[in-house]
């Protein structure tokens, strides 16, 4: 375990736990300190999660530490390590959506793909984060990073000071009324999350934690869900495929796996050749899928709409501009990758309820 932590930012901003009151000029002086406080922490055997104040989300997993110790520093591997890094931390993001859904009732976040664009690396001191530049240049980060600096805040500050110097009420009077306006209203807008919302978040990754292997996959739906919400509906659609198919094999094995035996001469039922041949290019997931519906192991309504996901999926591929891919599609294939996914995962994730449309 280390006190090195990778952060990120949701989008838009939100307050961890309740927003400070930031008429007071007491507070805003301190503010760059408040906001940078570790106001939730949820320490689990496999990680460590925190959330600042300001919302900066801090995530250190301990498996991760340790590989990380070992890698040679070359671009693929690290570029590799970086992107399991970025599915916990896409898994997460959806999480907070969700919980946010489930026990604020309120729809706030966009539920953007977070990419190495939008993460920061923190120490953390006295309960205290440190962000390490150089600084990435994702949005999110960059609209909060600067106003959340102590230079940036001091800069408002600094003529009140100077003002105090020279004794002059008035113009102190008029700058004091100025920074105490216009601090409020940089913040206003944040949605302040209670702490139940972030545990909730924490203990759905201890359960994904059990499940490592579904980690790209999760990340791969809340990736879907992402683009569906700014009507990217394809590139939608082929992700949640990616999971349907990935989760169709894995339902494939299984089967597989459940019809195998030993008979007494000590023959394999399926052996090492014949199940190459199970697993080989001849078995399409359309045909895979009609044997698992033939032998009850999928009911025919989710048969049914996963022939319907799969035409939808390779006239996007194919580029058949006679049929456009619509909402109604991807809602679709999304539910279905939810559900497949849910029957192997000890929690559900919740379909995509809004769109973000941004600068309206």
């Amino acid at each position: 375990m280390s006190n090195s932590f990778v952060g990120f930012y949701t989008s838009p901003p939100i307050w961890a736990g309740e927003a400070p009151d930031l008429k007071d000029a007491i507070i805003i002086k301190d503010l760059s300190n408040i906001m940078s406080h570790i106001e939730f922490a949820f320490n689990y055997p496999d990680f460590n999660l925190s959330v600042c104040r300001d919302g900066m989300i801090i995530l250190d997993v301990f498996e991760m530490d340790e590989r990380a110790q070992q890698l040679r520093k070359v671009p693929p591997e690290m570029c590799s390590w970086w992107n399991e890094y970025l599915s916990y931390l896409n898994c997460i993001n959806l999480f907070l959506d969700n919980a946010v859904d489930l026990i604020m009732n309120h729809v706030y976040l966009d539920l953007s793909e977070i990419t190495n664009k939008d993460i920061i690396k923190v120490t953390v001191v006295n309960n205290s984060r440190i962000c390490q530049p150089p600084f990435p240049i994702g949005s999110a980060i960059s609209y909060q990073i600067i106003p959340n600096t102590p230079c940036f805040l001091e800069s408002f500050l600094s003529d009140i000071c100077e003002a105090k110097k020279k004794n002059n009420d008035a113009i102190n009077s008029a700058i004091s009324a100025y920074v105490l306006n216009l601090v409020p209203e940089l913040f206003s807008y944040r949605l302040a999350i209670p702490g139940a919302v972030f545990a909730k978040v924490a203990e759905s990754l201890s359960l994904i934690m059990k499940e490592k292997q579904m980690l790209p996959l999760i990340a791969g739906i809340a990736k879907s869900i992402c683009e569906y919400k700014v009507a990217n509906y394809p590139v939608s659609l082929t992700l949640a495929w990616f999971v349907i198919e990935s989760m169709l094999q894995k339902k494939w094995s299984a089967f597989l796996e459940e019809k195998n035996k030993i008979y007494p001469d000590g023959m394999k039922r399926i052996n090492k050749e014949r199940r190459d041949v199970l697993n080989g290019r001849d078995y399409t997931i359309s045909i895979i899928t009609n044997i698992l519906e033939l032998a009850n192991v999928m009911p025919i309504e989710v048969f049914a709409n996963l022939e319907k996901v799969r035409r939808y999926r390779n006239r996007v591929v194919h580029q058949d501009h006679a049929d456009k891919c619509t909402a109604k599609h991807c809602d679709l294939a999304i539910k279905l990758a939810v559900d497949l996914l849910s029957e192997a995962l000890p929690i559900r994730i919740m379909p995509p309820s809004s769109y973000f449309v941004p600068c309206l």
